[in-house]
């Protein structure tokens, strides 16, 4: 074996001790932190309650601020430690080490608990009702209250009250406690002389209550006497005689009475001028009216009325004074230029006519500037009215004829105003029915002045409007509308027509439609009813009375939110002025007639029903929301318009579905979602560990700890073992 040379042994050795070295600083520096030991003591230092150790790195520690129960005295609290060093003063809270320091002894710091006794938290009250009048106690009642409680309030003091007694002072509010009683002087309660009972009007006849009214009777009174009730309006009691009272009721069987509810008077219309009376009629009015209007009064032919208001009705009679009239010889129509292509009024000016005059010849009348008359000849007087449909000058009407080629039948047909020279139609300015889209794009040309224009199926989807009132947190309405498959959005203009009344929309534009709804916000506005009176001036009479809500400040109505009685049309388009509440729409018969409706089951194509449906002559499309016969268990295989201009028509149904199983299923399978998604959180669900007893406050610990020493002098054995490593290496290298 080689010996090693001086040199290398000497580098094997300075390597060991290097490391060694390196540690040393660790060890070093962990013994720089201070400890001090804390114990909690009791009675005088004869039980140890709890320790701990203080680090002067730390900075600072919270003394122990809480006890087990079984070691504070009963009826007692904690209030702090004092040191033996220092017994007169209480510690408690958080020191610094300095501070804690100048009670420890030979680095340990000894506490003795310092209790004081709890104040009671509750105490016993005795309530006496003392009745002053008789000198008697009436009741004495103890209560366990809070210990801090000074007084009773009226209402706590009323909850013990002794039968038959009240409170002498009702005013009084609050009753001091006084040596741990409270007094309560009562009085006894007056002993009533009477009593309310219930009457109980009860019609079998009906099988309902008519009325229940109260009556009061002697307090030991067991029965009433029928002659003492009066049954209520418009019925009369069945029985007479004593009815027992039962549980404070009594039960009167009663039954209905014819009443009257009107009455026949006579108006005498009578000229003080001529001394004589003019004429008699009889009116009908309500049974209790005792005057009526001379707004409901008629003054003869060639009369007027001289008062205006309401005439009392006496014996039966009206006297309403009249004079003659003088007999005019003309009266001032007013003229209503309407374009109707552009659905508004172009003007309205005043004219006089002979008093006579029914109709006035467009030969008397001016075009607004700008426009021409659309007819020529006699035009109608109706209710002082004439209505003159006017066009823009260098315009001309068209038809556009919606035409589906594989339905072979029209859709729709409307009109349109185009230029004068216009030889054709860009399927831009054009509109396809719902449900339907243009087959060609491009200039469709005019011919004999009409425009053909093909069209097809497209499919269509049913949305809804939310009406919503955000001012009133609720939907107000929720109609729907039909829109094309693709659609998106709806223009709000497509259910403006829908917003219930009294409402306004807050919003329009385009309105996106989501999940098959669209959110339409509307707000209340101030509303007033009027009346629609539909005449017929040709027949003299009334043909309807409709009620209409509309914005309290309108003035007028559209007659396009008129919708004339059946077999009617109105004479008049444009605006109709509200007078008093009412508007007056005149209106004229239109020749009606009768289509063949063949309901066909598109699966067999087999005709199960039949319905004739009445329309106005000459209506081409109608929409299927007017048929009322829809055969049982079938539903349209569409919506929107179709084509009757031929006499008949043939709509196609199908056989409504069950969707009861699928709902089920649905139901079932949603339920078995639910449940698992329960299952799933109630696994991820993680319990909080229960926070640690109070012994001591932790604080961030700064500086080393005393796990410094052991890691210094491990690093320590273990540098020493890899120098004896190197060491032998060297040497067996050598070797």
């Amino acid at each position: 074996m080689q010996k090693t040379n001086f040199k290398t042994r000497l580098l094997a050795l300075l390597t060991a001790v290097f490391m060694v070295v390196m540690c040393v600083p660790f060890a070093a520096f962990a013994d720089d932190d201070e400890i001090m030991d804390i114990k909690y003591y009791a009675n005088n230092g004869s039980k140890l309650l709890s320790s701990g150790q203080f680090h002067k790195s730390w900075g600072e520690y919270t003394l122990l601020d809480s006890l087990q129960n079984g070691d504070i005295p009963e009826g007692q609290k904690l209030v702090g430690w004092t040191s033996t060093a220092d017994s007169s003063k209480v510690l408690k809270g958080t020191y610094s080490w300095d501070d804690l320091s100048k009670y420890a002894q030979g680095g340990a710091l000894s506490l003795d608990a310092v209790f004081e006794s709890e104040a009671p938290a509750t105490q016993n009250v005795g309530l006496v009702y003392y009745d002053f009048t008789n000198k008697v106690k009436a009741l004495e009642k103890e209560v366990t209250v809070s210990a801090d409680k000074t007084s009773f309030t009226a209402e706590e003091v009323k909850a013990y009250l002794p039968d038959g007694y009240e409170l002498e002072d009702a005013t009084k509010t609050s009753f001091d406690i006084a040596g741990g009683y409270v007094s309560i002087p009562v009085v006894k309660k007056a002993v009533p002389t009477t009593k309310t009972i219930k009457i109980n009007y009860y019609s079998e006849a009906e099988k309902k209550q008519i009325a229940e009214d109260e009556i009061t009777v002697a307090a030991d009174a067991t029965s009433v006497n029928t002659s003492n009730l009066t049954a209520p309006k418009g019925y009369k009691i069945n029985e007479t005689g004593d009815l027992q009272i039962r549980d404070g009721y009594v039960y009167v069987a009663v039954s209905k009475v014819e009443v009257p509810t009107t009455k026949t008077i006579k108006i005498n219309y009578y000229s003080e001028s001529e001394n004589k009376q003019i004429s008699e009629v009889d009116m009908t009015v309500g049974i209790n009216d005792t005057y009526i209007n001379t707004s409901k009064l008629t003054a003869p032919k060639g009369y007027k009325i001289n008062e205006t208001g309401d005439l009392q009705i006496r014996d039966g009679y009206v006297y309403v004074a009249v004079s003659k009239v003088e007999v005019p010889t003309t009266k001032t129509i007013k003229i209503n230029y309407y374009s109707e292509a552009e659905e508004k009024q172009i003007a309205e000016v005043e004219m006089t006519v002979g008093i006579n005059d029914t109709y006035i010849n467009t030969s008397k009348l001016t075009a607004p500037e700008g426009y021409k008359l659309v007819l020529s000849g006699d035009l109608a007087i109706r209710d002082g009215y004439v209505y003159a449909a006017v066009n823009k000058i260098g315009s001309k009407t068209v038809k556009i004829n919606y035409y589906s080629e594989a339905e072979e039948k029209q859709i729709a047909e409307v009109e349109m105003t185009v230029a004068p020279d216009a030889t054709c139609v860009n399927t831009s300015k054009l509109t396809a029915p719902t449900g339907y889209e243009l087959v060609e794009v491009g200039d469709l040309p005019i011919r004999d002045g009409y425009v053909y224009a093909a069209v097809r199926k497209v499919s269509t989807k049913e949305v809804k409007i939310n009406f919503y009132c955000p001012e009133e947190k609720k939907q107000v309405a929720e109609p729907t509308v039909v829109v094309n498959a693709d659609a998106t959005y709806v223009n709000s203009s497509a259910y403006a027509a829908l917003v219930p009344a009294g409402y306004e929309l807050a919003e329009v534009g385009d309105m996106p439609i989501r999940d098959g709804y669209v959110y339409a916000e509307v707000r209340k506005v101030a509303t007033k009813t009027i009346k629609i009176n539909y005449y017929s001036e040709a027949e003299e009479k009334q043909i309807a009375e409709v009620e209409m809500t509309v914005p309290a400040d309108a003035t007028y109505v559209n007659t396009s939110k008129l919708t004339a009685p059946a077999g009617y049309e109105l004479v008049l388009a444009g605006d109709l002025p509200i007078r008093d509440g009412y508007v007056y729409a005149a209106v004229r018969k239109v020749p009606t007639t009768t289509i063949k409706i063949s309901y066909v089951d598109e699966a067999t194509d087999k005709e199960v029903g039949t319905e004739d449906l009445v329309v106005n002559q000459g209506t081409t499309v109608v929409n299927f929301n007017v048929l009322k016969s829809v055969p049982a268990g079938y539903e349209l295989c569409e919506v929107g318009d179709f084509y009757v201009g031929n006499g008949s028509a043939k709509v196609m149904v199908r056989k409504t579905k069950s969707n009861n199983g699928s709902s089920s299923s649905s139901a079932s399978s949603s339920s078995n979602k639910t449940t698992t998604a329960s299952s799933k959180a109630e696994q991820k669900v993680v319990k909080a560990a229960a926070a640690p007893a109070n012994t001591t406050k932790v604080l961030p610990k700064t500086g080393a700890s005393n796990v410094a020493p052991l890691l210094g002098g491990s690093l320590a054995v273990v540098a020493l073992l890899m120098g004896y490593g190197v060491y032998g290496l060297v040497l067996r290298k050598k070797d």
